[in-house]
C-alpha cells in the first residue's frame, strides 16, 4: 500500500510503500475453513474453542520432540498433516522467508473434530523474498536436512527420508510453477513494479539509507526471479 500524507489540499507527501495483512480473525477463519477447529497463534495465543485448554498443542509439542522412531513415524501420520505442512515449507522456503518457528510468525490449526491433524499455516512475512540472505551464487539455508531446533514439527518429520523426499518433490514442483519457464511470478512482478514505479521510486528516496544497510552489495532494484534462478542449483545440492 502506498501511503501519503495530505499536506495542504493540493499536494501530497509520499510516507512510502507499506504492508497490509487482512487478520486471521473470525470472519478470515470462516472463509477459509479454520472456524471448527483448534487455531492458535505461535503455539500459545488460542483463537477459538475457548471453552477448552491448551492441552493439544502441548501434547502435540511434547510428543514430537520425546518420541523417537518408529513410534515418531507413527505420531506424525496420525496427528499431522504432512501434505499441508511439507506444502507450507516449501512455498516458505521458495519465497525465502525464514523468520518463523513454532512460536514466531506462524499459526497453527488443528481438525479437531475431524482428522485431529495439525497443519501450519504463515504468518508476517516481511522477509519474504529476502535478497540480503544472499551471497550471489549459494542458498545459504540447507533446509530441511537440518531445520533450527525451534522448529518441532520439521524437527520430527524430517528425521525421515521418505519426508525429506516429498518436500524435494514439492519444492522442485512449486519452483517450476512459479520460476521456472513462463513461471507465474514473472509476470506479475513485471506488471506489479511498472503499475507502480512511481511510488517504488519514491520509496527508495525515503528509505534509501536502511536499504543499502539490507541490501549491501546488491545494486539498485532487482528482479527476484533472477536471482532466484541463479541460486537454486544451491538450493538443490544443500538437500541432497
Amino acid at each position: 500500500v502506498s501511503v501519503y500524507r495530505n499536506s495542504d489540499s493540493v499536494t501530497q507527501d509520499p510516507q512510502g510503500i507499506y504492508l497490509m495483512v487482512e487478520n486471521y480473525d473470525n470472519a478470515w477463519r470462516q472463509r477459509n475453513g479454520y472456524d471448527e477447529g483448534a487455531f492458535y497463534k505461535e503455539g500459545h495465543d488460542k483463537r477459538t474453542r475457548l471453552d477448552e485448554d491448551d492441552s493439544d498443542i502441548t501434547a502435540l509439542y511434547d510428543n514430537l520432540t520425546n518420541l523417537s522412531g518408529q513410534e515418531l513415524k507413527d505420531y506424525l501420520y496420525d496427528n499431522v498433516d504432512i501434505p499441508g505442512v511439507i506444502n507450507y515449507n516449501a512455498l516458505m522456503t521458495l519465497l525465502r522467508a525464514t523468520d518463523w518457528s513454532f512460536s514466531s510468525n506462524i499459526f497453527q490449526y488443528r481438525d479437531s473434530d475431524g482428522t485431529q491433524r495439525w497443519t501450519e499455516l504463515p504468518w508476517d512475512l516481511d522477509s519474504a523474498f529476502a535478497l540480503y540472505y544472499l551471497d550471489g551464487s549459494t542458498w545459504d539455508f540447507d533446509y530441511p536436512t537440518t531445520t533450527p531446533s525451534n522448529r518441532p514439527v520439521e524437527n520430527a518429520l524430517y528425521q525421515f527420508p521418505e519426508f525429506q523426499a516429498m518436500f524435494k518433490r514439492r519444492v522442485s514442483e512449486l519452483y517450476m510453477q512459479v520460476y521456472g519457464q513462463g513461471g507465474s511470478i514473472y509476470s506479475w512482478m513485471d506488471e506489479a513494479f511498472t503499475r507502480n514505479r512511481m511510488a517504488i521510486d519514491q520509496d527508495l528516496d525515503i528509505w534509501r539509507s536502511s536499504y543499502v544497510d539490507m541490501v549491501e552489495g546488491i545494486p539498485g532494484v532487482v528482479h527476484v526471479g533472477d536471482v532466484y534462478t541463479g541460486t537454486i542449483a544451491g538450493l538443490f545440492q544443500a538437500l541432497d
